[in-house]
């Protein structure tokens, strides 16, 4: 038996507005534009208190507690590459790391490194989100453009940067892994350990892994032509359309519009074996007699 045991608060803004820009005997421009701004906040979940979700590689991807916005990014924050072996021996560490590795923050302050210093690190939930659609028609031609966007979302990409930062050698790697520490005199950039030892504590979730997934994206753009008085025919029009014509993000994996569990409210902004989409490009003619 299931039970509505816990309180979501939704609250949110949404405004759309349907425009002719310009009409007249030859040239029309409308626009369809419509933007969202929803928030909500968890403000009970009964004896539950907190629901993690999404076990990979040994830590939690989401977590839903009280007084925060659902499905919380999960993991460890990360402080930097361990330098030295003296720096290792102050801090709080996992067993067996060397110079070179990273280093978490002890967030519960109790001296240990463990699952029990993971905390919210990022957030799935958008600040906003929208669409543009802008149609023109010019003598025969027509011209069709849609956008869609998001805007302050997170995305966890776990999956990706564990293996293709994977230095153990089981995986191809990226090209800025050259930035990885190699020493003292060679320290990278900061961001990547050390190929030195068994690099697992590296891979679970941690907030290096976060990224800014905002995004304008060309969802679709479709051209015509109308062909006109032609016997026995009554329209005639040739296009060509073309669907995710490009995407303008700073998410550098490809489509930030991931989440790998699904449309879970509790699982969500997580990259794990995502491809970028495909680019499909139609051409065909539309005839009716």
């Amino acid at each position: 038996m299931q039970n509505n045991i816990g309180k979501i608060r939704n609250r949110g803004f949404e405004f759309s507005v349907n425009s002719t820009n310009i009409s007249n005997n030859s040239f029309t421009w409308k626009t369809d534009f419509n933007i969202s701004f929803n928030k909500n906040k968890v403000l009970d979940l009964g004896v539950v208190k907190t629901i993690y979700s999404n076990w990979f590689y040994d830590s939690y991807c989401n977590v839903t507690m009280t007084n925060l916005p659902m499905a919380q990014l999960y993991g460890f924050k990360f402080v930097k590459i361990f330098q030295t072996q003296a720096e290792i021996d102050k801090a709080p560490h996992f067993a067996g790391q060397l110079p070179g590795s990273a280093q978490y923050e002890d967030s519960n302050k109790d001296g240990t490194l463990d699952r029990l210093n993971c905390v919210p690190i990022g957030d799935p939930n958008p600040k906003y989100t929208g669409g543009m659609t802008n149609l023109f028609s010019y003598k025969n031609w027509d011209f069709n453009l849609t956008l869609s966007f998001a805007g302050d979302v997170d995305v966890l990409a776990i999956d990706t940067e564990a293996t293709t930062r994977n230095l153990d050698g089981v995986f191809n790697v990226f090209a800025d892994e050259s930035e990885r520490w190699r020493s003292l005199d060679q320290p990278g950039n900061g961001k990547y350990a050390t190929s030195l030892y068994n690099t697992e504590k590296d891979r679970v979730g941690n907030s290096r892994m976060i990224y800014d997934g905002s995004f304008i994206k060309i969802q679709n753009l479709n051209v015509g032509y109308n062909f006109k008085n032609i016997k026995n025919i009554n329209s005639c029009r040739v296009y060509c359309s073309v669907q995710n014509l490009y995407t303008f993000t700073k998410f550098p994996y490809g489509n930030p519009e991931v989440n790998y569990y699904g449309n879970s409210s509790l699982s969500r902004g997580v990259m794990c074996y995502d491809y970028p989409l495909s680019r499909t490009i139609s051409i065909g003619v539309n005839i009716s007699f």
